[in-house]
């Protein structure tokens, strides 16, 4: 599967996460929410939101979602925000091995695809189940 990122392709950073178990909807949200940070005040902004302290605001998933402090729908998506972070940590690597400079990496592409679903054999858990995920961060560094 192919980066779905247009732009150009020097001084960039990629990594892409495959089939993660976690909900789509939620993941979108959080990758709009982080798209355009730079890389060190994503992660951190992703730490507090698994904590607790800042939500993830929801611009289109937001049926009968409540309102939060700062007066926009949104929730704490913590098992999204887990793996994005994993994803952003893992593009810095891959940009030390190419030999920039990650301290000015910024965000100019993130974004979470959903896949298939995988059902759940029958019993107590009749008709559930698990949906997966893509994600895919892009990082570029700043001149």
């Amino acid at each position: 599967m192919k980066y779905s990122y247009q732009g150009t392709r020097e001084n960039i950073a990629k990594a892409k996460k495959t089939s993660e178990a976690v909900s789509p909807k939620k993941t979108m949200e959080t990758c709009r929410a982080i798209r355009g940070m730079k890389a060190d005040k994503a992660i951190k902004y992703l730490e507090e939101v698994i904590e607790g302290g800042k939500h993830v605001p929801y611009t289109k998933h937001r049926k009968k979602m409540p309102h939060q402090k700062k007066g926009s729908p949104g929730g704490y998506p913590k098992k999204s925000a887990e793996k994005v972070k994993e994803t952003i940590k893992s593009a810095l690597n891959n940009a030390e091995n190419q030999g920039l400079d990650t301290e000015n990496m910024k965000i100019v592409h993130s974004a979470a695809h959903k896949t298939i679903s995988i059902r759940k054999p029958p019993g107590k858990l009749r008709n559930k189940s698990t949906k997966l995920t893509n994600i895919e961060i892009i990082l570029k560094q700043n001149n």
